[in-house]
């Protein structure tokens, strides 16, 4: 993976470009894993743990605009205690820095989640 840049609150890693994108329908305030899942794959974020880490461990890459958000990495999965989590970003204003965190399948996401992927 090379270097990064921010092009129009869009993520440039090398030749992939990255974006947020918003998963939740008009008037929702929680949508469970299952679901965000489905429409992962139905907006085609399918970004995974590679990138996550990446970004992760350049986090002066992301664009400033993202640190309202929770960066959601549908594809990077985990299991803990024999449940499948999602891995995701978490920027804490306090520690001035990102974080990662696991949401299990099952979790209720909140509309401050956004799903990362590849944008042409």
């Amino acid at each position: 993976m090379g270097m990064c840049d921010v092009i129009k609150e869009k993520l440039q890693i090398s030749d992939i470009r990255l974006e947020l994108v918003d998963f939740f329908e008009t008037k929702e305030n929680l949508v469970e894993g299952t679901v965000m899942a489905e429409r992962a794959k139905i907006l085609g974020a399918d970004v995974g743990r590679v990138y996550a880490e990446f970004i992760f461990e350049n986090e002066f890459c992301i664009p400033k605009e993202w640190r309202n958000y929770d960066l959601v990495f549908p594809e990077a999965k985990h299991m803990i205690d024999n449940s499948e989590c999602i891995l995701y970003l978490h920027y804490h204003e306090r520690n001035k820095q990102w974080q990662r965190g696991y949401g299990f399948s099952k979790f209720d996401w909140t509309p401050r989640a956004r799903l990362v992927r590849s944008c042409k």
